[in-house]
């Protein structure tokens, strides 16, 4: 064999050798379903905005950003760009503003109280937190409407910024509150005994010294709260109706979805303020991110003594008992609406005589209703399962891999979809199914996927996938390599390895990601509600050839919603939600109780 020859040979060992790394290996297996799955779908909203009919055209955006006229569209003026994106963005940062600083400030004030003082029901009050951050704001929303009909409060009460609010607000400060309250617990309280000895007081330490290192935490925990709130959907959607409707970028999107449905050429209008929707849904992150580049400030970690900073004394108890009280009352009193209105279909505040269980006896007589609840918890296990081996897998990448460009475009693929509110990530699948597919000619589409608890389970997977990695990679990273190292030297296959050393030690946080997939699933609507015909809900029998045809239980109660305001449909949709309320708490105490998964940890990592 010649020199030349040798050296080819060898040079091709090594390049096998190195394709064949167990780290590369996964992420080139990872990378095509990622690329078809999350950054194909961002590419075509894109190319939609600059792509019409074949041609390659910047008026789309030139008519949103200058209002100048679009040949497009022939109605189109100067009023049209500040009715259709620019108002509604301004309402999207009213809401998403005030909802911010009410959930920071309520949130913070709770994690302080709960934290650093010996307040009692520490335990229960974090559990009702993390229900509380599950249960479906559409639920809230919804609550709200009813009781604004039983008390009688003016539609200008039940509908508009000021019920978005209140309603965003309570849904998302426990954000907050376990964010800040995780933060508290990584401080070094020798840092305070240190102050103590120094003659400082209490106040002054809370002052000078916890609040400054929970800062980062604090500021960090409002861009989240931020960013859902300008990117949320179905709660803003009930509560912006009304006669006058108050719409925010989101619902604007949907407006604009359903006109293209017999207007084509809105379609590209609506993928701009997707896009726009994205970028101004990043900039809390972007402002954090730029803070903790600029920021002197680190959390301590530490083994110091944690005991409270406050204590309470003969307050200890009323004070208890209020905080208990308003971490119940932003559940119970929503609840306790849901099911009033379930078993009693008026507009009454409490009409004994009227009390019954037609609607849950008709939701489960009801094939249309029944199908539908049963092809959500197929789309939750599906999604759960599916999510939670590729979190698996997408986590080995991030902590093990070594080619960071390989690394890196894994790990971002994978956060497409946290990057997109969910209403973009609708109007980006609609499209993907909608559209022919490149180089395969005009007629080839995938239409045939429009309205299938395939493209459902495809979604949803992809959409809370970030969840998964997070939790799992930090678990992962704990992982001595050397195990990992010793189950290939002894010539264990990449299955193997993860089936015998990798998923044995991470089993509790899989098991978190798994449920938490499944409940995010279950209540998925954003970005469903783009994937289906939309039809008002009809109250007669529909035969369904099986479950796999009928749309997801929260897609058929938000269209019963949007229905005329019947009592006994809004009574039918009560029982839905509660009934969903019902699953996914049960599904929480079950996991946590058979499996000690810490979902404080989880939510917060």
């Amino acid at each position: 064999m010649s020199g030349s020859t040798r050296f080819r040979t060898l040079r091709s060992h090594r390049l096998v050798r190195s394709i064949t790394r167990p780290p590369r290996l996964v992420a080139l297996g990872l990378l095509l379903p990622l690329l078809l799955f999350a950054g194909y779908p961002l590419a075509i909203l894109v190319s939609k905005t600059v792509v019409v009919d074949g041609v390659t055209t910047l008026a789309f955006w030139r008519s949103i950003v200058f209002g100048t006229p679009n040949r497009f569209i022939s109605a189109w003026d100067a009023t049209y760009s500040s009715t259709l994106v620019w108002r509604p963005l301004k309402h999207s940062l009213v809401v998403a503003t005030g909802t911010t600083a009410a959930a920071v400030v309520v949130g913070t004030a709770l994690a302080t109280l709960v934290s650093l003082t010996d307040v009692r029901f520490k335990s229960l009050l974090t559990t009702i937190a993390i229900y509380q951050v599950i249960l479906p704001p559409f639920a809230l929303a919804t609550a709200w409407i009813i009781m604004g009909q039983r008390l009688g409060l003016p539609a200008t009460i039940r509908y508009g910024p000021a019920p978005m609010i209140l309603v965003l607000a309570i849904h998302f400060y426990p954000f907050v509150y376990l964010i800040t309250s995780a933060a508290f617990k990584k401080i070094d309280f020798r840092l305070l005994e240190a102050a103590f000895v120094h003659g400082v007081s209490k106040r002054v330490a809370l002052r000078e010294v916890v609040l400054p290192l929970a800062g980062p935490a604090i500021v960090g925990s409002g861009a989240l709260v931020s960013f859902s709130s300008l990117a949320v959907f179905a709660p803003v959607a009930i509560l912006g109706g009304g006669s006058d409707p108050y719409r925010v970028l989101s619902t604007q999107i949907f407006a604009l979805y359903q006109n293209a449905l017999s207007t084509p050429t809105i379609m590209p209008v609506a993928a701009i303020a997707s896009l726009l929707l994205t970028a101004v849904s990043l900039l809390p992150f972007l402002g954090y991110y730029v803070m903790l580049k600029r920021s002197r400030t680190e959390t301590v970690s530490g083994q110091g003594s944690h005991s409270e900073l406050f204590e309470l004394g003969t307050y200890r108890t009323p004070i208890s008992l209020v905080i208990l009280g308003s971490f119940l009352s932003t559940i119970v009193v929503p609840l306790a609406f849901l099911g009033l209105q379930s078993v009693s279909p008026s507009w009454s505040l409490i009409d004994v005589n009227a009390m019954s269980l037609e609607a849950y006896r008709a939701i489960f007589h009801s094939p249309q209703l029944a199908y539908s609840l049963l092809a959500s918890l197929l789309i939750g296990l599906s999604a759960a399962t599916i999510g939670t081996v590729a979190s698996l897998f997408v986590s080995y990448v991030l902590v093990a891999g070594t080619d960071r460009l390989l690394t890196f475009a894994t790990y971002g693929l994978s956060l497409v979809s946290f990057v997109l509110p969910g209403v973009a990530l609708g109007i980006a699948y609609l499209l993907v199914v909608t559209q022919p597919l490149p180089g395969l000619g005009d007629s080839f589409t995938l239409r045939f996927l429009y309205g299938s608890i395939v493209l459902v389970i495809v979604v949803t997977t992809v959409r809370n996938l970030p969840f998964g990695v997070q939790s799992t990679a930090s678990s992962l990273v704990q992982i001595d390599d050397s195990l990992v190292e010793a189950g290939y030297l002894n010539n264990a296959s990449v299955l193997e390895v993860f089936r015998e050393i990798l998923v044995p030690l991470v089993r509790r946080s899989l098991a978190a990601s798994w449920i938490l997939t499944f409940i995010f699933a279950v209540k998925e609507l954003d970005v469903i509600v783009f994937l289906y015909s939309p039809q008002p809900f009809t109250q007669g029998t529909v035969s369904l050839s099986s479950i796999t045809d009928a749309p997801p239980i929260m897609y058929q109660i938000f269209y019963m919603l949007n229905a005329p305001q019947d009592p006994e449909l809004y009574s039918r949709a009560a029982a839905l939600l509660v009934i969903v309320s019902a699953v996914l708490l049960v599904a929480i105490l079950a996991v946590k109780r058979l499996t000690a998964v810490d979902f404080e940890q989880f939510m917060t990592a």
